[in-house]
């Protein structure tokens, strides 16, 4: 039982360097990072 334990534990630590990577681009991009959905979506 410890063994299913440790593995939730060690699933949650992996996710947030996850969305840090996507952040990373994020900043290239700050002003447009809440309306980059609508720009690609306009095609701009």
């Amino acid at each position: 039982m410890s063994s299913a334990v440790s593995a939730p534990a060690t699933a949650p630590a992996p996710a947030p360097a996850a969305p840090a990577v996507a952040a990373t681009p994020a900043p290239d991009n700050t002003p447009l990072a809440g309306y980059e959905t609508v720009d690609r979506a306009d095609g701009t």
